[in-house]
């Protein structure tokens, strides 16, 4: 009994020690870039561009179902167990400027993880296998909430406006 018993508390043991840290707002910190300029601090639900003259702020309002998709996706993703490495999902090279989605992950304020995602990285059509499959997976749930978000559309269409009004392009 006591072998029983011992054997499940081991058992146990291992189960949580493998979870990592689940989301907790009040340790964890995700910031999401759209690029080099727009910057998105889930947390505190603000938005900022700096770029050249331009330096604009606003505060993004998610619904509680988004923000819970987004944190369930973070914790089905297993988003807390990279650790500093970069990961860079790319189609086989790097396009520079960067054109993807920049994701951070902050933990008792320290960066923990750094993520790097081309838009053009396709859809998984199967199940995640590895880590990168995983920030892929994640990328897409943060994607389709927040291109539908009012505020980022008009953060967006401010950045583009600045940039056709400047004849500047992305750098």
């Amino acid at each position: 009994m006591i072998i029983k018993n011992a054997r499940l508390l081991i058992i146990a043991l291992l189960f949580c020690s493998c979870t990592g840290h689940p989301y907790n707002k009040d340790k964890h910190d995700i910031e999401f870039f759209l690029n080099n300029f727009i910057k998105i601090d889930f947390n505190l639900k603000t938005l900022k561009i700096d770029y050249v003259d331009l330096h604009y702020s606003d505060t993004v309002r998610l619904t509680r179902v988004e923000e819970t998709e987004i944190i369930k996706s973070f914790e089905a993703n297993r988003i807390n167990e990279i650790k500093v490495n970069p990961i860079y999902a790319t189609n086989g090279y790097l396009v520079m400027p960067p054109s993807g989605l920049k994701i951070k992950v902050f933990f008792e304020r320290k960066l923990q993880s750094e993520m790097f995602i081309e838009y053009s990285y396709p859809k998984l059509e199967r199940p995640a296998v590895n880590q990168e499959d995983r920030v892929i997976n994640f990328r897409n749930t943060v994607l389709r909430i927040l291109d539908k978000n009012v505020q980022i559309k008009k953060a967006k269409a401010i950045f583009l406006k600045y940039q056709s009004d400047n004849n500047f392009f992305d750098l």
